[in-house]
């Protein structure tokens, strides 16, 4: 994260060394996470293409919502002229139906179609919806090019 929150305030070259020695750390906790007699984090569960899949979409799926907030933000105070309050206001439908859909929609809707059709549904619906989020005029209107 020092990396890239940093990277423009830094040459790229010091850029690039500090990713090269970022990527040198994790692989030496690798190794040492294989070796030791109590690790803290056991590899061999990644033996398992079900929960290795699973972890990736689910990154995938955080840092695409993580982008949505973030770009969304930036538009709405940049493009929209919001303010900060109105804009935190805006984003208030999406924790809600985060919200009602955990308090039990969510269980019983994996239990009747399994895991992995719930799964791709999610995935089919985030992509959908950051694609028609993208086609959001400049000069448009909160209620009518985002929120419907």
């Amino acid at each position: 994260m020092y990396v890239i929150v940093g990277a423009g305030n830094r040459s790229l070259t010091a850029t690039l060394l500090l990713a090269f020695l970022a990527l040198v750390l994790f692989t030496a906790f690798t190794l040492r996470q294989a070796r030791a007699a109590r690790p803290l984090l056991r590899l061999r569960l990644f033996r398992s293409r079900l929960l290795t899949g699973a972890n990736a979409v689910q990154v995938l799926m955080i840092a695409t919502m993580y982008g949505f907030q973030f770009i969304g933000a930036l538009c709405l105070q940049r493009v929209l002229g919001y303010g900060e309050l109105v804009t935190g206001t805006a984003f208030l439908p999406a924790p809600v139906a985060i919200g009602v859909l955990m308090l039990g929609l969510s269980a019983r809707t994996v239990a009747r179609f399994g895991g992995h059709r719930v799964l791709l549904a999610g995935l089919v619906l985030i992509t959908a919806g950051t694609a028609l989020l993208s086609r959001a005029p400049a000069d448009g209107s909160y209620p009518v090019d985002v929120l419907l």
